[in-house]
């Protein structure tokens, strides 16, 4: 999950996002450790100072890594949306919200070359059309303003999101690849997102559904969470008031 820090090849490319993701999750845990969630706000805003300032290359050492630059603005914009629905709207929530969408709207311009040959015009318009539909739909759940009922259909395809994100570079590559010149390119693409989905739902029915259950259930697993000790919940209440 780290192998950019051991300077070991990715099993595949996309994997790179794994060490955005668990470097979030270290800073929030320094945050917790130093008891100072309480002060998240002025936390996040120095945050995106801090990322101010990268933009504009200011030569600040390790600046660029503890901000997460150039994508620590969607996390802080992340936070900013829960506090506005955890804790109610703000201006300041509100400005902090909107400054990560502007530092996101600079990141993609600035960023769009290293994922895309040769961006043209119209590539950047999409890419930012992009960020701001994502942080518009972030905060219309944010406000309240729309939710996604809780129904079997939602809940299958949220579950089919990660293992269809571990599983389609690589293969999807492989496999056009494959049918390069041989079948038409809109043809390639709908069997290769095919393949993909049916992979993510077999992980999911097979893996996800299944076998993490049953790894669950195991004494090597209750033993080393610490839950050996405890009793499995009791499936019949009558018998338990009884």
């Amino acid at each position: 999950m780290l192998p950019g820090y051991a300077d070991v090849e990715f099993i595949d490319g996309v994997y790179w996002t794994l060490a955005v993701e668990i470097k979030f999750y270290a800073l929030v845990a320094l945050v917790l450790l130093a008891k100072q969630i309480h002060r998240m706000e002025y936390l996040l805003w120095a945050w995106l100072i801090g990322l101010s300032l990268c933009h504009f290359n200011f030569p600040v050492p390790g600046l660029v890594s503890i901000s997460m630059f150039p994508y620590g603005q969607l996390f802080a914009g992340g936070c900013w949306a829960f506090l506005i629905r955890s804790k109610g709207s703000s201006p300041s929530r509100f400005a902090g919200f909107f400054a990560s969408l502007l530092l996101g709207v600079a990141a993609g311009a600035r960023e769009s070359k290293n994922f895309l040959h040769e961006p043209s015009t119209t590539d950047l318009l999409i890419v930012e059309m992009l960020i701001v539909l994502c942080f518009g739909v972030i905060l219309s759940v944010a406000l309240r303003w729309w939710t996604l009922r809780r129904t079997q259909l939602a809940m299958t395809l949220g579950a089919l999101t990660y293992p269809l994100y571990l599983l389609h570079n690589r293969i999807g590559k492989l496999l056009y690849a494959a049918m390069d010149g041989v079948v038409p390119t809109w043809l390639a693409i709908f069997i290769i997102t095919g393949v993909g989905v049916g992979l993510a739902v077999t992980v999911t029915a097979l893996v996800e559904k299944r076998l993490v259950p049953f790894l669950g259930r195991t004494k090597t697993y209750r033993r080393l969470s610490g839950s050996a000790n405890v009793p499995p919940a009791d499936r019949n209440p009558q018998r338990t008031q009884s």
